[in-house]
């Protein structure tokens, strides 16, 4: 392909700087108080101000009403624990110490060419779209925002138009190593904050232990010290719905959601309420040996086409179509919706609730219209 002759060819690269975004928002929803009657005549009236945030206990109310898809920082919900000031971390809901839920976004994108595995620091992503690209194989656009040290992510690799979509949702940092024609133009005239290998050698580094072009490595802080000489450190997006964990099904029983197109499938574990990674009939591990674990596994069902001899793809990001999401063991069918470029993608139950997300990693499969997923 272009941009591998591209990364053969080029022995000298340019120092380059993009640009910037701004800061985020969260929601809690007001209870309305009301005039006390007093009996035996007599009125009293006391006007009662209380912030309750109503949404799930333990997990019952999966849903809120597609009409109104905002940003919720919840509190505990069964479990009664005090959670002393903790509040929701917007990328991914997981409770954590206030001043820190709200890290700028790093995204990725990390090649999955057989050649390439095992990727490095994919265990360590907060939220992983995986989608097709030439060929056979699939690309991970991963984003990190939780301030995690980690050494080495990657192999990076190239950009598509439609990774810049899903990367404009969180007006993220999107790192890549080249790119298609048509996604490298749209940096250019959208303004898009992103960062080249190309241009930014200094940041980026080829592994001895790898072979070409799948080498392309980088780390957390070199990604987090590059933006912050840009002023960004706070992120600047809506989060999802998140909910805690439901109560886990005794019988620990749940059938595997496969996906033949990518030659991989997710296995429920009632223990950890969550699924593992297998491809190609192995348990998914990182370079590190870190199991690849999602709290939740969407899918994004969409029209895609060849666009040229290349085999470079089309894919529908912008719109809405049919989605399944998988949580708690059990797979809901759906829809999902993204308004334009920098909407949040937003997934919904069949009656259009808003999905509530279970804490913790997740993990979006982007897969043909026609394909078949078994579960």
């Amino acid at each position: 392909m272009e941009d591998e002759k591209i990364e053969k060819n080029r022995e000298e690269k340019k120092e380059n700087n993009e640009p910037a975004p701004a800061s985020a928002c969260r929601f809690e929803k007001r209870s309305l108080c009301f005039w006390v009657v007093a009996s035996g005549g007599f009125f009293a009236v006391a006007v009662i101000l209380a912030g309750a945030l109503y949404l799930t206990a333990g997990g019952k109310l999966p849903f809120r009403p597609k009409n109104n898809p905002i940003s919720v920082v919840n509190r505990p919900g069964e479990s009664g624990a005090e959670m002393n000031g903790l509040v929701r971390r917007l990328i991914d809901g997981v409770y954590v110490e206030e001043g820190e839920e709200n890290h700028f976004p790093l995204a990725v994108v990390i090649d999955n060419h057989p050649d390439a595995r095992p990727a490095a620091g994919l265990a360590k992503a907060n939220l992983v779209i995986e989608a097709p690209a030439e060929g056979a194989s699939t690309r991970f656009l991963a984003f990190f925002a939780d301030g995690s040290e980690i050494a080495e992510i990657g192999p990076v690799r190239s950009a598509r138009p439609y990774f810049l979509d899903w990367t404009k949702e969180f007006s993220a940092a999107f790192f890549h190593c080249g790119g298609s024609p048509a996604a490298l133009a749209r940096i250019v005239s959208e303004n898009i904050n992103a960062v080249n290998e190309f241009y930014n050698g200094h940041i980026f580094w080829r592994s001895a232990k790898r072979g070409a072009p799948h080498n392309v490595m980088i780390s957390a802080a070199n990604m987090r010290e590059h933006q912050e000489k840009k002023g960004n450190t706070a992120g600047s997006f809506l989060s999802w719905l998140h909910k805690d964990d439901s109560p886990i099904a005794d019988s620990g029983t749940s059938t595997p959601i496969a996906i033949p197109d990518f030659g991989a499938r997710w296995e429920y574990d009632s223990a950890e309420n969550d699924y593992a990674r297998f491809q190609n009939g192995r348990g998914a591990r990182d370079a590190g040996g870190a199991e690849i674990r999602a709290k939740n596994v969407a899918f994004i069902f969409t029209s895609m086409k060849v666009l040229d001899e290349l085999l470079r793809l089309e894919i529908t990001t912008i719109g809405e179509g049919r989605a399944l999401v998988c949580l708690d063991g059990a797979c809901r069918e759906g829809s999902w919706q993204k308004k334009n470029a920098s909407a949040r993608t937003r997934f919904y139950d069949a009656g259009g609730d808003e999905t509530l997300f279970n804490a913790g990693p997740t993990w979006i499969e982007v897969v043909k219209n026609e394909s078949v997923i078994e579960y």
